[in-house]
């Protein structure tokens, strides 16, 4: 199952990319298929991929629209 992670903070952090990184690390078990990245202003995201039944890039996440004014990052939760 992939793995996603995140924060958002209004405060100046000079090392979100390494907090999100170390974030994201710890979620290596959940999907080794690929990893992405997304910041903008107070939102950092982070998400690991497990490639299971859709294996082409199109699927690496976050996803952005065409113009990347909006992202966003998907979990599949299973009951």
């Amino acid at each position: 199952m992939c793995g996603l992670s995140g924060f958002s903070t209004k405060e100046i952090v000079k090392e979100k990319f390494t907090i999100l990184r170390n974030m994201n690390d710890k979620l290596s078990h959940r999907g080794p298929d690929g990893e992405g990245y997304y910041h903008h202003d107070d939102v950092s995201l982070s998400h690991k991929r497990l490639a299971i039944i859709d294996l082409n890039s199109r699927s690496d996440q976050p996803f952005q629209d065409i113009n990347k004014n909006y992202s966003i990052s998907l979990l599949r939760v299973s009951k």
